[in-house]
């Protein structure tokens, strides 16, 4: 097998029970060898995991796959992939949701050293979300790539929401430059029965 480049960015997926939709996340990664794609699957009861195995055996993709033996939550999740990065930037990719294919490979051209880059997403009735100056997106992790230097130490709390907000008032609070890129790179499958959000939202 040819040496794999030093990746540019590691895309981290916390899988947990998601074999409809976990395939359709990964087929819409650009197929590069300076993409790695790291998934941490926290203990599935479906046939997640072997969806991905599947994936990979399928396409060679630039990937790690870890298991955790017990399940310990989507903010411990994102946790374990971290330490596993190689990539100069981390983007995190929750597998019900897919990249705009064309559009996400345009961003790895922002990726010059800035700390944070930011890129717009929408949701299943078409709205555009953007990360403007004061916008509360900016706490969900797919609206940027953070340089991996910048990132450091910093690891998620477990909430029901998975540490995000908490997690990125500390990375915006420090000093750290950043940029927009205007590319709508990013679907989030807003609204999706069974979600986190939906049961949290919902009384489940």
């Amino acid at each position: 097998m040819q040496e794999r480049k030093k990746p540019k960015v590691s895309i981290v997926i916390a899988l947990f029970n998601l074999e409809d939709l976990v395939l359709r996340a990964l087929e819409s990664i650009p197929k590069r060898d300076d993409i790695e794609i790291i998934v941490v699957d926290d203990c599935s009861t479906d046939n997640s995991l072997n969806v991905v195995l599947k994936f990979w055996a399928d396409t060679d993709a630039n990937m790690k796959v870890i298991r955790h033996k017990v399940n310990k939550g989507n903010g411990v999740a994102f946790n374990t992939a971290i330490d596993f990065c190689e990539g100069d930037y981390i983007y995190v990719f929750d597998p019900d949701d897919y990249l705009y294919t064309d559009e996400w490979e345009k961003a790895l051209g922002y990726l010059d050293g800035t700390d944070i880059v930011y890129v717009d997403a929408d949701i299943n009735d078409g709205t555009v979300l953007t990360t403007d100056d004061g916008n509360h997106n900016r706490c969900a992790f797919w609206f940027k790539f953070i340089r991996r230097e910048y990132l450091g130490a910093e690891k998620r709390v477990f909430n029901a929401y998975g540490g995000d907000y908490e997690m990125n008032i500390k990375l915006v609070s420090r000093p750290h430059t950043s940029k927009q890129t205007g590319l709508l790179v990013y679907h989030y499958n807003y609204p999706r029965e069974g979600s986190v959000i939906w049961n949290l939202t919902h009384d489940i």
